[in-house]
Order: C-alpha cells, then structure tokens, then sequence
C-alpha cells in the first residue's frame, strides 16, 4: 500500500471486500445507490429482507468498515418496531448494546441476518420485552440543539403522583440565552418550583445558582400512567396544551411525566420531558434531565454507604482539593473543609478551582465545587475558617475539636510536620481513622499514611520506621517558590503527579469510610521519577510496624 493510499475510502483501499459485500447483497436482492457512490462516494444498498417485504431496507457502509459494522435504516413510511429502533434516525439496532458482537471477521450477510430477526421478533407491538435492553423513548426524540432543561430533587424526586386528585400542576424556572422563536428554543432552563397538588415543592438550595440571569418560565405539568409512543409524542403534546388555560403568549411551557425503561426493559424510573409550545402550533422538544441520586450511585455501584459518612479535610490546597473533589463525585455528601488560606489565580495549574475563584477563600470556593459535583453536599457540609495547630482563640479550638470527633474520617493534606503531628495526638484521642497525605518537593513522589486508633500504628510510628525511605524528590533549590512570602513557601510539580497521589488517598479514603481494605497494610507510597527525575510511575503497598518508643501505641500494646 502506498503512502497516498490511506486517503482513499475503504472500498478503494481493499476493492475484493467490497466485491465480496457486494455479492451478498446482490444474492438477498439488495442494489447499489449508484448515485450515492458518484456524489459521496459512499457505499449504499436499497432492498427488503423476507420477515418483511413492503419495509425498504438501507444498507450503508461506514468508512471504518469492517472495524465497524455496516447500518441498516428503514424509511419512515415503514411502521417502527417496537424495540430496538431509532425513531429519529430510522436505523436498527443490531449486534446488541453498543455493537459489542460485532468483529472485523464478520460480514454484511451477519448484519443481514441480525436485520430479519430483529424485524420479525419485534414488528408487532405485542413481542416479549423481558430482559432486553431499555428503549427509553427520550434517548431517540429529535430534540432541539443547544437546549436543556434540569429538573433538579425535591421537585425530580416527587413519586406519589397516583395518590393525586389531578394528574396535572404547575410549574416554574427560569431559561437562559433564548433566541427569536421562529428560530427555535435554544439556551439551557431549570425547574425551580412544582405544585402537587396541594403540595409546593422548591428545588434544592445549591440550583438556584446554577444559571444567572435569564427569563422566567411558567408552565403546566401532566403525569401519564403510561408512557407516549414516540410515533404519538406530537399528538400527546397537543392534547395536553388544549388542557391548559391559555393566556395570550407567544409560548407556552408544557411538561411530561412518565415512567421509561432503565437498565433493563422491565425496570422503570419516573422521568421528565419539557417542550415549549410557540404561538405557530410547533413543539419544541427539549432535552430534559432529572436529577436524580440513584441514578449517580448506579455509576459507582458499592459505594452507596458513602452518603451518610462525615469527612473532615484539613487543608483545601491543591492536594487537598482534589481529593475532596474525587470523594464528593463518589457520594461523600458530609464534608468539613479547614483552611485558611486565600485562592490565586497561578494556583490554579494545579488546584480543582478556576482562575474565576481568585481571591476566594480556598475552603469557601472549594465546598461550591463540592456542590456542583454532588448536590447533596450543601446539606450536609461547612467550611471552617481556621489554621490548625497554631494561635486561636480558644472557643475556635474546642469547636475544631468537635468536629473532629464527629468525623468518620479526618485527612490531613496539609503537608506540614507540625499539624500532622497534633492531628495524629487528637486522633489517638478520639479514636477517629485518620489519613495523612503528602507529596514530595516537586511533586515526584507522594505518600498516604493510614491510622486507625486500636488497630493500626499511628502517624508517629511510620515516622520512625520510614523516616529515612522516603519517595524520591527534586533538588530543593528546584522545587520551591515563594509567592505569598517566606514562611508560606508552595512548591512545584504538575497537576497529573498530584492527582496519582489524590486518587490512592482517595481510594484508600473510601475503604476505610466503607470497612474494607487490608489493614495489615496502610502505607501507600508512590514514586513518579527516581533519584535523576527519570519517570518510574511504582506503587508500592507496605505495612507499618508499631514501634515500642511511641508514647501513644507503646502503652496501649503493651510494646
């Protein structure tokens, strides 16, 4: 093959595939769309399969063929199936969920034959769904581009709509960046209030800040036993704004409320669909999406128990921020965040927050992150303006001294020996787990240290044991600067090291807060380069050893 032939489409490059494909469809009755093949240059065949003759058949080739698999459309003057069918595209769904049967070893008569069963089981509305795959209709609406609509909880997870003497309400929200109507309906909207019945229901506090600025919008809402075809969408939207009390408007907002398949055929979850009915008669359908916590948890199955566990993380830094940023994404909803220290622009090559936070207190602008991760956060969640392990007033103290006892997991990301040291005599104290978390001078290697009082060593034995094995780091000189002033030096190091070291400490975070994990090894050091900077990327797993001087574990063992 010559250097230009990787230019050529795939029929070019390989023409006995093509004659090959060609014979097969040629055999089933299939022709070429010469005109297809003149104007585009792609390779199109038109036909019908036997299960049903009068449906017009496309089989078009893409240009990753065989690496991907050819598509079969039929023409919308064909009946759509009741499964398994894309009402805007028309095309079928073969080779199961995401073409995963599908090889480069197959050819177009597998496509063929995975065609006449799927038309056969599923052209009557009456076949079997079982255990297939979902088929949510909202995934296959032609929707308007460039507009969305959240249903944010308490208003998404309203579910007694059975127990209602109408199944219709009112709602309101607000939409932002609309354009002229007879171009359609495009910007993004949220829900902020719902009527049920005799029930008014507000989003919850972190939405309301989602969008600035915008329009108010005011609309009917209809909950339907059962959900609309997506051949009858239009003739449901239009029954339902005949039902509504008209003012005179350019527009009228109109929500659907149903139950659509999830995970499987047999297994519903209630649902929004949003549209805006203009003054011309026309929908305009628009992306809808409720927000809705089992639908999170359903990304990170096991991790459920999180929700309820109270983190205090003492140090909002870039190390920090991270790992409080992975922790929120993974359900954590009770978080403590400590600091003291006021965000810069320049930290941002490292920091979760944005350029936009300058100025912002880190521990403040880091529980808004927090938030716009994992809402329920803003429940459950404080910031703590306060520098541990120094000069404050007293009262400040004991309130530390409260939230640190009612932590399920305390994690020291401050990196200084002094706080370290203090947090490691008051989790001794309190008998709460606690983790303390570091990265080397320019970010070449990071440690996550584990102490479970009564069952682990503490912080002051690791010490002892691997003082002098510590990961590798850059030459001082190298590693450090001095923005705010000499005694609050930063230091150097990439954003991708630092999030190696935040996602062992988190994942570590995660097993002790859920009971598992081996205890008999909680040190977790990471090494990204060696002792000349020469990247390594070893991570090493080791066990800590109760050491007999250690005036905290030495009396309790016995040592």
């Amino acid at each position: 093959m010559t250097a230009g032939n990787g230019c050529q489409p795939w029929f070019e490059r390989d023409p006995r595939l093509l004659e090959e494909q060609a014979q097969i469809l040629n055999s089933a009755g299939f022709k070429l769309n010469e005109d297809a093949l003149n104007r585009e240059q792609r390779i199109v065949f038109t036909g019908s399969l036997k299960a049903d003759p009068d449906r017009q058949l496309v089989v078009a080739f893409p240009e990753a063929f065989p690496s991907s698999a050819p598509k079969i459309y039929d023409t919308p003057a064909s009946k759509l199936l009741s499964r398994h069918h894309r009402t805007d595209t028309r095309q079928l769904c073969l080779f199961g969920f995401n073409e995963r049967r599908w090889s480069a070893t197959l050819t177009v008569a597998n496509a063929l034959v995975e065609a006449e069963e799927l038309i056969a089981k599923f052209k009557e509305s009456g076949a079997e769904a079982g255990d297939q795959p979902p088929e949510p209709i909202t995934r296959a609406i032609p929707y308007v581009q460039g507009a969305a609509v959240l249903v944010p909880p308490r208003i998404s997870t309203f579910n007694d709509f059975e127990k209602l003497k109408l199944p219709t309400g009112k709602f309101t929200g607000k939409f932002v960046h609309e354009v002229d109507p007879k171009k359609g309906t495009q910007g993004r909207g949220i829900i902020l209030e719902a009527y049920f019945g005799d029930k008014k229901l507000e989003c919850a506090r972190p939405f309301h800040n989602y969008l600035t600025g915008g329009r108010q919008i005011h609309g009917d809402w209809f909950y339907l036993p059962t959900p609309p075809t997506q051949e009858g969408l239009q003739g449901t939207l239009k029954e339902c704004l005949r039902q509504c009390k008209l003012k005179k408007a350019d527009f009228y907002w109109i929500a659907l409320i149903f139950r659509e398949e999830v995970k499987k055929a047999d297994d519903l979850r209630l649902t929004w669909l949003v549209a805006r009915a203009s003054s011309d008669g026309k929908f305009h359908v628009l992306r809808t999406f409720p927000y809705l916590q089992q639908e999170r948890y359903a990304r990170i199955p096991g991790l459920e128990g999180l929700g309820e566990k109270r983190v205090a993380l003492i140090g909002c830094g870039s190390l920090g921020s991270k790992i409080a940023a992975n922790l929120a994404a993974s359900g954590v909803s009770r978080f403590l965040l400590v600091d003291c220290d006021y965000f810069e622009p320049n930290n941002s090559v490292r920091h979760e927050l944005g350029v936009e936070c300058f100025g912002l207190n880190k521990e403040i602008a880091l529980l808004n992150r927090l938030c716009s991760l994992n809402p329920a956060v803003a429940d459950g969640s404080r910031f703590f303006t306060f520098q541990v392990a120094s000069f404050n007033p007293f009262a400040a103290e004991q309130q530390f001294f409260e939230f640190f006892r009612d932590s399920d997991l305390v994690i020291d990301a401050t990196a200084v020996h002094s706080v370290s040291h203090f947090l490691n005599e008051r989790s001794f104290e309190l008998r709460v787990p606690t983790l303390f978390v570091s990265v080397t001078n320019g970010a070449w290697g990071g440690e996550v240290v584990r102490v479970i009082p009564g069952k682990t060593p503490c912080w002051l034995c690791w010490q002892d044991e691997y003082y002098d094995i510590k990961p590798p780091s850059a030459p001082e000189a190298a590693a450090e600067i001095f923005a705010p002033g000499c005694d609050q030096p930063t230091f150097t190091g990439t954003t991708y090291e630092l999030g190696m070291v935040a996602n062992l400490a988190t994942s570590m975070a995660v097993d002790t807060l859920l009971g598992g994990g081996d205890l008999s090894k909680n040190y977790i050091r990471w090494s990204g380069k060696d002792e000349t900077g020469r990247p390594i990327y070893l991570t090493e797993t080791l066990k800590t050893n109760h050491q007999k001087e250690c005036h905290l574990c030495g009396s309790q063992y016995g040592i």
